[in-house]
């Protein structure tokens, strides 16, 4: 008998019931390695940072932008020559993509609990405290707490943390006005008058009237030092004899060294050379005049509460207590 026959007169029961419900599908998600490209470019704001933290080239992340902005049918960045300015849609995306790569890193470092997964805390600091005041303190910091990875990036002027480059900044300033952020006074600034020794064998310098007959090494980004000095101490010069001028006091300190003129200089900065030797201060303690510059570690609400700025803040403050 056919077999078709059979079927059609005795119809059999569906054995598969469910096939032909209704499913509900999920959407899709865009590439892992595209929101990379897109977190990183939104952050710095900028395709070449955001290739060199990823390490991939340029036209890897324009690549992965695009393609995410293909995904989604929307511009996530207008684009000029310097700069990427986020979209609306882009801002809504970021705040949701970043937090999640940061749980997948947070998660990843309680997964391996390896050294390599260590909390790292990043630092914004003018150059010349990185290199003259903040390396001895960090290595102290990281004796104490050896699970935390420090990193010093060099930087200058109002701390930019939307780049989200770093989590803390020290910055000087004679008004502090640190709007939306946590600031903490570190210190404030005494000038001292220095040079090396053998300069002043050649040349004595027993009092300010002195320094009528000595070069004067400038710092070009605080010009008015030597007038606000010599204005201070009562002392009158028609014509100084100014030497270069520097961008910064780790260079004045350099020059001053060799014998290249008389600078003035922050004391918690020339401390360590004062101290072995390689410049002196000739002049009393009564002369070490304090600026009106103020230093300032500074951090947002947000940062603030991680555990790691904590204890960084905690640990600086009690050392600059301790060391009074």
């Amino acid at each position: 008998m056919d077999v078709h026959y059979q079927l059609a007169k005795n119809p059999q029961p569906n054995i598969f019931p469910y096939t032909m419900r209704k499913t509900h599908t999920t959407p899709p998600l865009p590439p892992l390695n595209a929101l990379r490209a897109f977190e990183a470019a939104y952050r710095h704001s900028n395709i070449t940072r955001a290739a060199a933290e990823l390490g991939v080239t340029q036209g890897a992340v324009s690549k992965q932008i695009k393609l995410l902005e293909d995904f989604y049918g929307a511009a996530l960045f207008k684009r000029s020559h310097q700069k990427m300015t986020p979209t609306a849609k882009a801002a809504a995306l970021f705040s949701v993509v970043h937090s999640a790569l940061e749980n997948i890193r947070s998660v990843t470092r309680k997964i391996k609990g390896t050294a390599s997964a260590r909390e790292q805390l990043i630092i914004s600091c003018l150059p010349s405290l990185s290199t003259q005041w903040l390396t001895p303190f960090i290595t102290r910091f990281q004796k104490r707490y050896p699970s935390i990875s420090i990193h010093v990036l060099a930087g200058d002027g109002a701390p930019d943390f939307d780049s989200g480059e770093y989590d803390l900044a020290i910055r000087s300033s004679t008004h502090p006005a640190w709007k939306k952020l946590h600031s903490q006074k570190l210190m404030s600034e005494r000038l001292v008058l220095a040079g090396s020794p053998t300069l002043f064998k050649r040349t004595p310098l027993t009092k300010p009237g002195d320094i009528k007959v000595h070069t004067l090494l400038k710092h070009t980004t605080r010009p008015e030092l030597w007038e606000w000095w010599l204005a201070k101490q009562k002392v009158e010069i028609a014509k100084p004899k100014y030497s270069i001028g520097f961008e910064h006091f780790f260079m004045l300190i350099e020059a001053a060294k060799r014998g290249m003129g008389v600078a003035l200089l922050p004391e918690f900065l020339v401390a360590p050379s004062l101290a072995d030797g390689t410049l002196t201060a000739p002049l009393s303690e009564k002369y070490i005049s304090k600026s009106p510059y103020e230093y300032y570690l500074l951090t947002t609400p947000t940062k603030a509460k991680r555990p790691v700025v904590q204890s960084f803040r905690k640990w600086l403050a009690t050392e600059l207590q301790t060391q009074g």
